[in-house]
């Protein structure tokens, strides 16, 4: 495991996490869990190969992934930030196979985000860029065009030769899927596919439920407000809030989500007036999302270890 720790400016204000720019107070946090990343290690609770890398002043994302891979001693690098969890198993080992594997083109294995889960519909609405599912080495994967820096595997070379190659230019501050991302983009939208299988090799490891649905393999937590059921305890709030709390842990999008159909049905079956039907909408939308909430899951039951106990 490596451990990257970029730096950050001072701000006067308020903190702006994506810039690095951070108050004293979160500054002191920030020193804080640094240490106690430190204890961890001395102690034993990190294995012992755990590296720490802590950087200066503020460097940026792309430049933390250029620090931490000096650190790495393995052929592949699973690159993973801090607020996101995996939600399921994804088969590292057939996913090592396949970036292992020269029959194929396969670079890359990037897990997916619920916001990218369909990424045919948005490789040809956006960018008019057809690709479509596939099966390599007994994984179900689709091509990306565009490297996403959210969790995604691939080797060390690939990195060094290519993102961080003498050609690719970057800043403190930028990160890969801003600048280079962008570039890949640009070169498969003018070249075509023959680009991305050619250079790239950037495809997304799809998994699905029982119903054959798509279901995301990662998702976000609150990096910046995250608290434990203690702190919130200590805080005045539910110690253990429903799932439902969270949209980004939820399954399903927000269209699925929303309750406006539901009324809308409702109120023509019921023949109200506007004004009648406004106030019993109010009701029945206050009444529906707080069954939804009683009816959910605790979200620390909706972890990946309290699934496996």
């Amino acid at each position: 495991i490596v451990i990257v720790c970029d730096g950050f400016r001072a701000a006067t204000k308020k903190s702006t996490w994506k810039a690095g720019q951070v108050t004293e107070d979160a500054a002191d946090r920030y020193e804080e869990y640094k240490r106690n990343l430190e204890r961890l290690l001395e102690s034993g609770k990190l294995p012992r190969s755990t590296r720490l890398v802590i950087l200066e002043g503020h460097n940026g994302q792309a430049f933390a992934v250029q620090a931490g891979l000096s650190e790495v001693r393995t052929p592949f690098v699973l690159v993973h930030q801090h607020d996101l969890e995996f939600m399921f198993d994804f088969g590292l080992g057939r996913v090592l196979d396949a970036l292992g594997d020269d029959e194929n083109d396969v670079k890359y294995v990037g897990m997916p985000l619920l916001v990218n889960l369909h990424y045919e519909a948005i490789a040809w609405q956006h960018h008019g860029v057809r690709v479509q599912e596939m099966t390599i080495g007994g994984l179900r994967l689709v091509p990306v065009i565009f490297w996403y820096d959210s969790t995604h595997i691939t080797s060390v070379e690939h990195y060094r030769t290519l993102v961080f190659g003498p050609n690719e230019p970057y800043r403190p501050g930028n990160f890969v899927e801003e600048t280079f991302g962008i570039r890949q983009r640009n070169d498969i939208m003018a070249n075509g596919m023959e680009a991305h299988a050619a250079k790239y090799g950037t495809y997304h490891c799809l998994s699905h439920s029982c119903d054959g649905s798509r279901r995301p393999l990662i998702c976000h937590l609150n990096g910046v407000r995250f608290l434990t059921p203690e702190q919130r305890a200590e805080r005045g709030y539910p110690a253990d809030p429903p799932k439902e709390f969270f949209p980004s842990r939820c399954m399903v999008n927000r269209k699925q989500r929303k309750l406006k159909p539901i009324l809308d049905t409702i109120m023509a079956l019921m023949g109200l007036d506007k004004a009648a039907a406004g106030k019993v909408r109010d009701i029945l939308s206050k009444e529906l999302n707080e069954t939804r909430l009683r009816s959910s899951d605790p979200a620390s039951q909706s972890l990946p270890a309290a699934r496996q106990s």
